[in-house]
């Protein structure tokens, strides 16, 4: 059943259905949704037709759940036709039915740039006389309400969520480090070229930044990853910047005398050391190995660790500081290593660091940066490739032992999250197919990483 609205009058002048339709809008008034099923093949439709739109039988009418989730929406501003020229702005939606359908349907009850793909919703009913009720939308109680804080970003990565209440990222295809204030101003901290990726604040309150040294045509022929940037490859490196002055220098480009291909994702340790994983370029015939690396913030150490991996990406550490976190993209697979001191593992019987498989994501779905919360779970952002009819990108949340979820967002390259706001319970996630920053209440608490009080 779904809920019908009594004291929401209806005056948007007179609705008379033809007879196929009617039903439906009768069904509604009795708080019911329903869509045709054909009794013959089992196809679901909506529309309702008078003849199975599959097989030419006649479908009967089901009543369905009233829950949905939104396929594609579109932001309506004007609109000069009754009843909703005098609702504008309002969300038309294609809203997905767990039964196989699809309806359109307006998204209401919550502000129109907060809707996105991938949420959930739930049906309800404005009646409009004795008989007859327009079924409407409105995000389902257990719906994830997420806040655009920042849009216009050119593939922000990296968010750090600052102290102030900003939050500092990088933008990877204009090459910065920049901040993001409590307003949704957004402003350049530093020029820093290349890609940078992964950001994180370091002991003596500076930022450390992975950098990708961006994509030429030999990196990347296609333009696929990073049509937006500048053609050209500097390098990978690890570089540290002053924001407050804006200054960046190069830290390390090489480790054993193999030069760094792609840093990408960073994290430090409580002892002021970090880890950066290096997930490598594709060229035209080839593909790097990646690996993981410890450093230290004097520019004088640099050791590899785990070599070789395939595309690691998203880097984390457990909450008590004795687990490694890392996530593979192409493999869509997120891996865990004991720690055993600083910058050491637990070796395996072939003496190389012995890694276990947490969590594989479904084929198609492909993982990028990750942040650990309080409670152990290893929160990380899906990229979707081919899958935007299951699954428009988002994050997924991996707890301790195994079991995941993800969390929709609507963007098809959602790439980082970290943690802030009062009581570190918010979540700012980088959308980079939008080019936004959102946001969203998180139902755990998120952990203040090292030096956090140490940002300048």
């Amino acid at each position: 059943m779904i809920d019908v609205i009594e004291d929401r009058p209806w005056n948007r002048g007179p609705m008379d259905p033809g007879p196929i339709d009617r039903e439906y809008f009768e069904a509604a008034a009795q708080g019911r949704l329903i869509i045709q099923k054909c009794t013959n093949c089992g196809n679901t439709q909506f529309p309702p037709k008078t003849l199975c739109v599959s097989c030419g039988q006649t479908p009967e009418w089901i009543e369905t759940s009233g829950k949905g989730q939104v396929h594609t929406f579109t932001i309506v501003r004007r609109h000069g036709i009754e009843p909703f020229s005098g609702l504008t702005p309002f969300v038309l939606a294609m809203i997905d039915l767990p039964e196989g359908a699809r309806l359109m349907g307006n998204v209401t009850d919550i502000d129109v740039e907060d809707v996105h793909v991938g949420q959930n919703v739930e049906a309800y009913a404005w009646r409009i006389d004795e008989t007859l009720a327009l079924p409407l939308w409105r995000p389902a109680q257990n719906s994830v309400h997420m806040q655009t804080l920042a849009s216009d970003l050119r593939f922000p990565e990296g968010p750090i969520a600052m102290p102030d209440g900003s939050v500092v990222l990088v933008e990877l295809a204009r090459g910065t480090l920049s901040r993001v204030d409590a307003e949704g101003n957004v402003s350049v901290i530093a020029e820093l070229g290349g890609g940078p990726n992964g950001a994180a604040i370091g002991p003596d309150g500076h930022i450390y930044v992975c950098n990708n040294g961006g994509f030429d045509d030999q990196t990347d022929p296609s333009g696929r990853f990073a049509s937006q940037m500048p053609r050209e490859y500097l390098g990978g490196s690890i570089q540290r910047v002053n924001i407050r002055t804006g200054k960046s220098e190069n830290l390390y480009s090489e480790c054993n005398g193999h030069s760094l291909r792609g840093p990408n994702d960073i994290v430090f340790d409580q002892v002021g050391g970090f880890w950066f994983t290096d997930l490598g370029k594709t060229w035209p015939r080839t593909h790097d190995h990646g690996g993981v690396y410890y450093a230290s913030t004097d520019g004088k150490h640099i050791q590899e660790v785990i070599y070789p991996l395939i595309t690691p990406n998203g880097i984390g550490i457990s909450p008590d500081g004795s687990t490694l976190y890392v996530a593979e993209t192409t493999t869509g697979k997120l891996y865990q290593w004991t720690i055993t001191e600083p910058g050491h593992l637990e070796l395996g019987e072939s003496s190389r660091p012995q890694a276990q498989l947490l969590y594989a994501l479904p084929d198609g779905l492909r993982f990028d940066s990750l942040a650990v919360d309080a409670e152990g779970y290893v929160n990380v952002g899906v990229l979707s490739l081919g899958s935007m009819d299951k699954n428009a990108g988002g994050i997924c949340e991996i707890s301790p032992n195994g079991e995941g979820r993800i969390i929709p967002t609507g963007d098809p390259m959602t790439t980082n999250i970290c943690f802030g706001g009062k009581d570190c319970m918010t979540a700012f996630i980088t959308c980079s197919h939008s080019g936004t920053l959102r946001s969203l209440s998180w139902p755990r608490k998120g952990i203040r990483l090292p030096f956090y009080d140490k940002a300048l």
